[in-house]
C-alpha cells in the first residue's frame, strides 16, 4: 500500500508539471507558427559509439547523446545531473565507510557498484580512459556527451561491462568563438566559466581554452557550530591546440587540470526525514583532490583508411576525511590519501567507410598505479556510541600500493547487405596486477592487534566477442539484435583491513548481454524513439564479502568472486515536436536485477535478492516551448520531471557496509530563458516542490543509528551568458 501511495504522489506531481506545460501550448503554438522557426531531428546528431562517426539513429547501439549546447541550456553540470535524462542510469559515490565526494560510480542496466574497486561503467574523455578519481569534475566546453548502455568490451575494453560514458570536448577550428557564462543561486552558490577559440595560423593551427570556477556554502546546517557544512569549490581548466599541416594530417593536443574542495556530505542524525542538519565537532576537515592530465591525438588519412593514435596521461591526488561518529565530539575519524596515475596508448587503423565493408583494428596499452594511505583513529570521546570498542588508543594504519599494466588487440567489421547490416568484433586482453599492502592495527579496546606486510602478483586475460544484426526497414527506422560480452578487471583490494585479506587476488567479472532494439524517426522527424529490451548474465561477480580476521577476531570486508546475477529489463526514449517551437520528451526504464548464485558466505547478500543501487523503475518527462518575442528575441520555458524508484544501497559487507533500503523519490526543475543573438538570461528553480529526498544511507552494525545524505532542497537561481 505504501508503494502505491508513493507512486500516486509522484504521479500527481508529474501531472502537475504536464499541466503547466499544456497551459502554455496554445500561445506558444500561435506565436511560434507565425515566426516560422523550423524544427530539426535527432537523426542529425553525430556519435562515435563505434569509434567512427555515425548518426545517432543509424548506429545499432543503445546510446543517448547530448550536445554541449543542450547540456548548458539544461544546467547539466556533471554526470550525476544526467539521472533522469538517460534510461536505467544511476550514480552513486564510493560507499566504503561513507560517501566519498570524489569517487562517483555509474550504474547502467543494473550493472555497476557491487564493490568499491574498479567501476563497471567506464568513462572516456576524448578517447582516453579516466580513473575513478578523475572524471567527475564537471562538464566543461563540450561538443557532446554519449552514454552507451550495455557491455562495450570489444571496442572500449576493460571496466565497460555495464556501458561507457564517452565525453567529447570542443575542438577549435577556423572560426573565432568566445563564450562567457555566470550563475548565482541560493546557498551562496556561484559559477563562472568561459571559453575562447580560433585560428592562430590560417587553415593550419587553431587554439582554444576553457576555464570554470564554482563554489557553494551548501545546504546542510551544522547545529553544533551554527554554520553550513557541505561547502565545496571547484576550479578546472583546459587548453587545446589543433594543427592541420596538410589535408591528410590532424594533430590535437589537450592539457587540463582541476582542483576541488569538499565539505562533509552526510549528516549524523537518525534519518527520520525531518531536518537537513549535522552535529559535527569543531575540527574543520575537508576532502580535496587535484589532478592534471592530457592527451595527444594524431589522425592520418590515406587512400581507403585512417590511422589514429591516442596517447593519454593523468595524475590525481586526493585526501578524504570522514567523521565516523558524526557527533559534536571528535570521536573517531578516517583520514585517507590517494594518488593515482595512468598512461595509455591506443593505435588503430580504420576504413574510410566508402564501401559496403567498414572495419577497424587496433592495439591498446596502459600502465596504472594506485597508492593509498589510510589512517583510522579515535580521539577523546566523552559519549561515544559503542564503548568500550572506541578507545583513544585504537588505531588502524594501512598502506596499499597497486600497479597494473596490460595490453589488448581488438577489431570490428560491418558489412552492408542492402537493408541488412552484419557486425562482428572481438577483443583479447591481458594484464598484470601487483600489490604491496602493509598495515598496523591496534585495538586495545577489545584486546586485539594485527600487523601485515605482503606482496603479490596476479595476471588476468579476457576475450570479449560481439555480434550484431541490424535491419533498416526504411531510411528512418531500424531494428537490431546484439550479443556482446564485457568484463571488469580483476585485481587486489584497495582496503585489506587485516592480514587475512592481504595479497588475495580476485578475478575478472564478466557479463554477457543479449539485446534487441528498435529506433528511428517518424512524421517527418517530428517523432524520434528508441525501444530496447535486454538480458545480462553476470558471472564471477566481484562482491564485498566478510571474513573474520584470525588475529583480531574482527570482521573484515574483502572483495572476492563469489556470485552471479541476472539483469533484465526494458528501456524507452521518446521525443516529439508536434508543432514548431514545442519539444516534448520522456524516457523510462524497468530493470529487474537479482543475484542468481552465491558460492560462499558473503555479508548480507542472498540468492534472489535485488542488486544494490538498482531502482526497478526510473522515469523522466519534460518539455520546452519557444516563442519569438521579436525578430531578435526568443523566450523559452522548460520543465523537467524525474522519478527514481525504491532500491537498496550498500555493498553488503556486514558489518561495515550493510544493505539498506532507499525509498522512491522524485524531483522537478523549471527554467525560463530569454535569448538574443549574442546573449541569454535564464531564471531557474531546482526541486520545484522542495522534496525531501534521501539518496544515501550508511549504518554500520557497530553504530546505533543510521546516517543519511539528502538531495538539495528547492533552489532559485539565475544564469546569464554571452557568446560570440
Amino acid at each position: 500500500m505504501t508503494s502505491i501511495l508513493t507512486m500516486g504522489h509522484s504521479m500527481r506531481r508529474a501531472l502537475c508539471c504536464a499541466s503547466l506545460m499544456a497551459l502554455c501550448a496554445p500561445a506558444a503554438h500561435a506565436q511560434q507558427a507565425a515566426a516560422g522557426v523550423a524544427t530539426g531531428g535527432d537523426g542529425d546528431i553525430i556519435v562515435t559509439a563505434r569509434k567512427r562517426e555515425e548518426t545517432l539513429l543509424d548506429v545499432p547501439v543503445a546510446v543517448s547523446a547530448f550536445s554541449g549546447a543542450k547540456l548548458e541550456a539544461s544546467g547539466i553540470a556533471n554526470v550525476s545531473n544526467l539521472i533522469g535524462e538517460v534510461p536505467s542510469l544511476f550514480t552513486t559515490q564510493n560507499q566504503t565507510f561513507g560517501p566519498a565526494p570524489n569517487q562517483t560510480y555509474l550504474v547502467l542496466r543494473g550493472v555497476g557498484a557491487t564493490s568499491s574497486n574498479d567501476p563497471a561503467v567506464g568513462t572516456f574523455l576524448d578517447g582516453v580512459y579516466q580513473t575513478s578519481l578523475n572524471f567527475d569534475q564537471g562538464f566543461l566546453d563540450l561538443e557532446r556527451v554519449e552514454i552507451l548502455r550495455g557491455p562495450q568490451g570489444t571496442l572500449f575494453g576493460r571496466n565497460t561491462q555495464g556501458g561507457a560514458l564517452n565525453i567529447v570536448t570542443a575542438k577549435p577550428d577556423g572560426n573565432f568563438r568566445f563564450k562567457l557564462q555566470g550563475e548565482a543561486a541560493e546557498f551562496d552558490s556561484y559559477k563562472l566559466g568561459g571559453s575562447a577559440s580560433g585560428p592562430v595560423v590560417e587553415d593550419k593551427l587553431f587554439a582554444g581554452m576553457a576555464v570554470q570556477y564554482s563554489r557553494t556554502d551548501g545546504y546542510l546546517h551544522n547545529v553544533t557550530l551554527d554554520r553550513k557544512q557541505d561547502n565545496s569549490n571547484k576550479l578546472a581548466g583546459r587548453f587545446t591546440l589543433r594543427a592541420t599541416p596538410s589535408d591528410a594530417l590532424e594533430v590535437i593536443l589537450r592539457i587540463e587540470g582541476s582542483r576541488s574542495r569538499y565539505g562533509y556530505l552526510g549528516f549524523g542524525v537518525p534519518d527520520d526525514g525531518s531536518k537537513r542538519y549535522v552535529t559535527l565537532d569543531g575540527e574543520k576537515r575537508t576532502s580535496r583532490d587535484h589532478g592534471y592530465g592530457g592527451s595527444l591525438t594524431v589522425n592520418y588519412t590515406f587512400d581507403g583508411a585512417v590511422l589514429t593514435s591516442i596517447t593519454g596521461a593523468s595524475k590525481t591526488k586526493s585526501r578524504y576525511w570522514f567523521d565516523f561518529d558524526s557527533g559534536p565530539d571528535l570521536g573517531n575519524f578516517q583520514d585517507q590519501r590517494t594518488n593515482q596515475s595512468l598512461v595509455s596508448e591506443e593505435l588503430r587503423l580504420a576504413s574510410d567507410g566508402s564501401g559496403p565493408l567498414t572495419w577497424l583494428a587496433g592495439l591498446y596499452y596502459f600502465d596504472e598505479t594506485h597508492d593509498q594511505d589510510r589512517n583510522f583513529a579515535q580521539g577523546q570521546c566523552s559519549a561515544c556510541v559503542f564503548p568500550p570498542i572506541f578507545d583513544p588508543a585504537n588505531r588502524v594504519l594501512e598502506q596499499t600500493k597497486l600497479s597494473r599494466d596490460g595490453w589488448a588487440a581488438f577489431g570490428q567489421a560491418s558489412y552492408d547487405l542492402g537493408r541488412l547490416d552484419l557486425t562482428l568484433g572481438a577483443r583479447y586482453a591481458r594484464e598484470t596486477s601487483k600489490a604491496h599492502q602493509a598495515g598496523l592495527i591496534f585495538l586495545p579496546g577489545i584486546g586485539a592487534n594485527d600487523s601485515f606486510d605482503g606482496t603479490n602478483k596476479a595476471s588476468f586475460k579476457n576475450f570479449s566477442p560481439m555480434a550484431s544484426l541490424a535491419m533498416h526497414w526504411t531510411d528512418d527506422v531500424m531494428t537490431y539484435a546484439t550479443v556482446a560480452r564485457g568484463y571488469k578487471a580483476g585485481g587486489f583490494d584497495k582496503y585489506p583491513g587485516s592480514s587475512a585479506a592481504v595479497g588475495i587476488p580476485f578475478g575478472n567479472e564478466t557479463s554477457l548481454n543479449y539485446e534487441i532494439g528498435t529506433k528511428g524517426s517518424l512524421l517527418d522527424r517530428k517523432l524520434t524513439f528508441s525501444l530496447v529490451g535486454f538480458l545480462i548474465d553476470i558471472h564471477d561477480q566481484q562482491l564485498a564479502s566478510t571474513v573474520i580476521s584470525p588475529t583480531t577476531g574482527v570482521p573484515v570486508g574483502v572483495t572476492t568472486n563469489v556470485g552471479s546475477s541476472r539483469s533484465k529489463g526494458v528501456e524507452f526514449e521518446l521525443q516529439l515536436r508536434p508543432v514548431a517551437g514545442l519539444t516534448l520528451r520522456g524516457n523510462t526504464a524497468y530493470v529487474d536485477a537479482k543475484f542468481r548464485k552465491i558460492t560462499s558466505p558473503v555479508g548480507t547478500h542472498q540468492v534472489g535478492d535485488r542488486l544494490p543501487f538498482v531502482p526497478k523503475w526510473t522515469a523522466a518527462a519534460g518539455g520546452d516551448y519557444t516563442i519569438a518575442l521579436s525578430d531578435a528575441l526568443k523566450l523559452t520555458g522548460s520543465i523537467d520531471y524525474s522519478y527514481v524508484g525504491s532500491h537498496y544501497i550498500g555493498n553488503g559487507a556486514a558489518p561495515f557496509d550493510p544493505i539498506l533500503p532507499i525509498k522512491s523519490y522524485d524531483s522537478a526543475d523549471a527554467r525560463l530563458t530569454v535569448a538574443g543573438a549574442r546573449w541569454d538570461l535564464t531564471l531557474f528553480v531546482n526541486n520545484v516542490f522542495d522534496s525531501f529526498n534521501i539518496t544515501r544511507r550508511f549504518a554500520p552494525a557497530f553504530q546505533t543509528y543510521t546516517r543519511a545524505t539528502v538531495a538539495p532542497p528547492r533552489q532559485f537561481g539565475v544564469r546569464a551568458g554571452f557568446h560570440y
